[in-house]
């Protein structure tokens, strides 16, 4: 008979999540929450058996469609809506940090609770996060199960509840079929990372925003209006982007290459980069899918940290000021405007 194994630190990580299930759950007039809870509010007046439809009646994929029909059916509270919504999102981190290392399980989620990720994606583009996380969990269950169907189903619910999830999930699969049954040294795995980077960096600054624009109208109207503009080289999330990247490249060690994953996650944080700099003169793009392929640092930096050292309660210590120092950054500069929104009524 096998034994129960039983993560010492699930408790803690679950007892930190509910705390910040609460607070989503209970936002005020954060952006685009209103959206979100108007279409609660009328969710039977749409039609929810055609992507097309839904999609051009609210500006939203049908999955969010689904889920708010769900919880409608159990209660009209706009707080257990966001609550649950936020719960899924913790829940999905949890199962792909346990499948990858649950060691850095608690670490993790304190990277990602300080910082941009959970700020921007729990309060705003709720839709994109979880997306995000159903797609890496979809690609974790590939690459060590390789359970095609639980793929599948993960990408599935993925890319219905954001569109965005369609191109971490293409070059997920595309790696995998590539690279799967290729050994990748540290050494060989620079020699491809710096023209993969060129040359992704070119692509999305000269090919990818035309051909963008084409497929989407919303995105053309978007390009010519007085709201788009321009994101610097050297802004602020720009350079905390390329530092973490220089230091997981500099600091990881060759036998963590042997993991196929790590070495996939790798890749995603070098198109990450390659958004920021590439998409650098459109903003909604650079910001949009420099999130969905940077997310992976908030699994690599303390997979990063925990390995790099043997003093396992400085890593702790060390995680925990970088995540204040994060957490006032992302207040302050990169999400200002936030506090103001939360404390605003919703209606």
């Amino acid at each position: 008979m096998s034994k129960l194994v039983i993560d010492k630190r699930a408790p803690f990580f679950f007892f930190l999540s509910c705390f910040l299930v609460l607070i989503v759950a209970n936002r005020g007039d954060t952006p685009d929450t209103f959206v979100y809870y108007y279409i609660f509010n009328h969710i039977d007046s749409y039609n929810l058996k055609s992507f097309s439809d839904f999609y051009s009646a609210t500006g939203v994929e049908l999955g969010y469609g689904w889920y708010a029909y769900i919880v409608s059916l159990l209660t009209n509270s706009e707080n257990f809506l966001f609550g649950l919504y936020s719960a899924i999102n913790f829940l999905m981190l949890y199962l792909i940090l346990r499948k990858f290392n649950k060691k850095i399980t608690v670490l993790s989620l304190l990277i990602y609770a300080s910082g941009p990720f959970f700020f921007m994606q729990q309060f705003m583009q709720m839709r994109q996060g979880l997306a995000v996380l159903l797609a890496l969990y979809a690609i974790i269950t590939l690459f060590q199960d390789r359970k095609f169907s639980t793929f599948i189903i993960f990408s599935g619910l993925a890319m219905m509840m954001h569109q965005v999830s369609i191109a971490l999930i293409s070059l997920s699969f595309l790696f995998y079929v590539f690279f799967n049954k290729i050994e990748i040294s540290k050494r060989n795995f620079l020699l491809l990372a710096i023209p993969y980077f060129f040359i992704l960096t070119f692509l999305f600054k000269y090919v990818f925003v035309s051909v963008l624009m084409g497929v989407s109208g919303r995105l053309e109207d978007y390009y010519y209006s007085s709201y788009n503009y321009s994101v610097g080289i050297l802004s602020l999330p720009n350079l905390k982007s390329y530092l973490l990247c220089i230091f997981v490249l500099f600091f990881s060690k060759k036998e963590m290459y042997l993991n196929r994953y790590f070495v996939f996650l790798m890749f995603l944080l070098i198109t990450s980069v390659a958004c920021r700099i590439g998409f650098s003169d459109f903003a909604i793009l650079s910001g949009r899918f420099s999130t969905v392929f940077g997310f992976v640092e908030v699994i690599l930096f303390p997979f990063i940290m925990y390995e790099l050292f043997n003093n396992k309660v400085w890593v702790y210590i060390s995680i925990f000021i970088i995540s204040i120092c994060q957490l006032y950054i992302t207040l302050n500069f990169q999400a200002p405007y936030l506090i103001d929104n939360y404390f605003t009524p919703l209606y």
